[in-house]
């Protein structure tokens, strides 16, 4: 016989509810994404509660926000000179939070609709970074060239996935061993934006220095670019995103040029291969943008690009016979 204790109901432990804003920054796809947004929302934060702007974010009261205040927030970031694309983001970072007040039960779904209807801010501004020239890469090469080995080999190898794949930085450091394929000159990119893994095609060459440097990494599983220490000894472990942008502006400045970043290196790729005539789907699929629209930003073949389109397909008749040939 079953005691009658058995049918007891069972007392649930008390779950603390977590804020709008841990949940909302916790569920970004990356740590990248997840600072700019919490950087966002500080950024709201100052014009928003003004003199509370100092407090946590996860104790200010973001479900009393509403369709004037997120307008307001618009306002203030344009007269405070804020580009157009950070107080796009700011806004997003906004709208973002506020979906999961409405989701925790915070906020009515009638006031998040109206906060949903605040526009974008229009305009724009020219785009930042740059691509790389011919002259400008061979510099790098050439400075990381006369590093002393296995650190040259190292960063030889970090230059050709760079401007080879147009990888983000933070994809590169994820990078493993078993993540290239030297025989299908392929590397797989895991650790991407959007959790939407790709496989980036190598060159030959590319490969060639990836190869010297595994010479000197060794076969041991782990992370495929590695730290190299004071007594020139390879420690496999993880380069961290911080240290790659590091060192492609270290060798930069060492080889006189503008500093560039890992980010004009992806810029750098998009513009040669479409220099190249690649359509921008296949771009796409090598630098991993997942919208063609922000793709076209890369694009910095410039006016020299367009005026040899314009001047190879817009000639115009140029005698009287052309023009009576044509009627």
């Amino acid at each position: 016989m079953i005691h009658a204790a058995a049918y007891a109901p069972v007392k649930q432990p008390h779950v603390a509810r977590r804020s709008p804003v841990e949940v909302f920054l916790g569920c970004q796809p990356n740590r990248h994404t997840e600072r700019a947004f919490a950087q966002a929302l500080r950024r709201a934060a100052g014009v928003l509660f003004g003199p509370y702007a100092a407090t946590p974010l996860t104790d200010l009261p973001w479900q009393g926000i509403r369709y004037d205040d997120v307008e307001l927030l618009k306002a203030r970031l344009i007269e405070r000179g804020f580009a157009v694309s950070t107080t796009n983001v700011t806004l997003a970072a906004v709208r973002g939070l506020l979906r999961h007040c409405r989701r925790l039960r915070l906020l009515s779904a009638e006031d998040f609709d109206d906060v949903r209807d605040v526009r974008r801010a229009s305009g724009g501004s020219l785009p930042s970074g740059r691509a790389l020239s011919e002259s400008e890469l061979a510099g790098l090469f050439a400075e990381a060239r006369r590093l002393p080995s296995p650190l040259r080999e190292r960063d030889m190898a970090l230059l050709a996935i760079a401007f080879t794949t147009g990888a983000r930085r933070a994809e590169i450091a994820a990078l493993d061993l078993a993540d290239y394929a030297a025989a299908g000159l392929v590397l797989t990119l895991r650790a991407t934006k959007g959790r939407r893994p790709r496989h980036a095609q190598l060159t030959a060459e590319a490969a060639q220095h990836i190869d010297a440097w595994l010479r000197q990494r060794g076969s041991e599983p782990g992370p495929l670019l590695c730290p190299v220490g004071g007594n020139e000894r390879v420690r496999v472990a993880r380069l961290s995103p911080g240290t790659i942008y590091r060192r492609l502006r270290l060798l930069s400045c060492r080889a006189g040029i503008t500093p560039c970043s890992p980010h004009d290196a992806r810029r750098t790729v998009a513009t040669r291969l479409l220099a190249a005539g690649a359509d921008l789907g296949t771009v796409a699929r090598q630098t991993g943008h997942a919208s063609l629209n922000v793709l076209r930003v890369y694009d910095r073949r410039g006016d020299d690009a367009l005026r040899r389109a314009i001047d190879g397909s817009l000639r115009l008749p140029t005698s009287d016979h052309a023009w009576a040939h044509c009627a």
